[in-house]
């Protein structure tokens, strides 16, 4: 986990970019629940993002989805999304 901290934004942010995870800005529901759209203010400029939402009942857990952040944060792919951030609160 530490090796991603860096990347961690938070709970906040996510809210304001997704409209608190507004029922207009949901996309689909994937493998380890909802994913929403938003707009995320970062320090170098406002970018498009899909927002990952775990939900507990998926089936997946928490170690699932920690490693698609950690594989996410180390490969840049033409046929993958890059990875922005993560939050973690709460679990």
């Amino acid at each position: 986990m530490e090796k991603v901290r860096h990347l961690e934004i938070t709970l906040k942010d996510i809210q304001l970019a997704t409209k608190n995870f507004n029922k207009e800005n949901f996309i689909a529901k994937g493998g380890f629940g909802s994913v929403y759209k938003g707009v995320l203010q970062l320090s170098d400029g406002v970018i498009d993002v899909a927002v990952k939402r775990l939900d507990p009942e998926s089936g997946q857990g928490n170690h699932e989805f920690m490693m698609e952040i950690t594989t996410l944060s180390c490969y840049r792919h033409k046929n993958l999304v890059s990875l922005v951030g993560f939050c973690d609160v709460d679990k």
